[in-house]
């Protein structure tokens, strides 16, 4: 049971898109497809939490820094 052709090239076209790169060798099977699709997604999810972990601690300070509060 694989995945109909246009939907899996919609999720490799999708997300080669959105991490703005081509695929040396193209994945050439459904699976292969849909699991560079998938890749690509968990990549992007991770370098988003990475990217949080990194600036939190900056802005956590220049909030302090400015006494910028929260609350009222």
């Amino acid at each position: 049971m694989g995945l109909p052709h246009p939907l899996s090239q919609c999720l490799t076209t999708g997300c080669e898109l959105k991490l703005a790169r081509m695929p040396v060798n193209p994945p050439l099977t459904q699976a292969g497809k849909f699991f560079a699709g998938l890749y690509a997604l968990y990549a992007g999810l991770v370098f988003i939490a990475m990217a949080a972990l990194l600036f939190t601690p900056f802005l956590h300070r220049l909030l302090h820094k400015f006494h910028w509060d929260l609350k009222g």
